[in-house]
Order: structure tokens, then sequence, then C-alpha cells
């Protein structure tokens, strides 16, 4: 019984690629259900892109700003694969 035991807690590294598929999983994951949520956000800063253009006092390409708000959950995605 003990041997059987010791057998069940046995972990095993994770291979190259399952540490791949499971980072792509929460990238997928997390961009899936985040960027949905932030599509207000995304529109009312375009919209203060506009005018802050119109007033020429320029600020970020609304890209720039959703790419910021992807990275942030990417990075999150590495420190989940990670855990």
């Amino acid at each position: 019984m003990a041997h059987a035991m010791h057998s069940m807690v046995h972990v095993q590294p994770l291979t190259a690629g399952e540490l791949a598929s499971r980072l792509l999983m929460w990238a997928v994951m997390m961009v899936a259900m985040m960027v949905p949520t932030a599509a207000p956000m995304t529109l009312v800063y375009a919209a203060v892109a506009r005018k802050a253009a119109r007033e020429d006092h320029p600020v970020a390409p609304t890209f720039v700003f959703v790419a910021g708000y992807l990275a942030i959950w990417l990075l999150f995605s590495v420190a989940a694969t990670a855990a």
C-alpha cells in the first residue's frame, strides 16, 4: 500500500510540447475572455484619441492601447503556465 501511494504522488516535469500547449491554452482563453470585456473602454479610448487628434494633442493610436492590454494578459498567461 505504501508503495502505491508513493507512485501516485510522483510528478514528472512537463515536456516542451506540454508547456507550449498549456501556454497556448492560457493565452487563447485570456484573450477570448478579456478582449470582449474591454470593448467599451476601447471604444471610449478611440473617441478620446480622435478628439485629441482634432485638437492637435494626439495620443497613442487605439491599436497601441489594445496591444498593451493584450500584452498584460499574455504575461499573465506566462505566469499562470509557470505556476
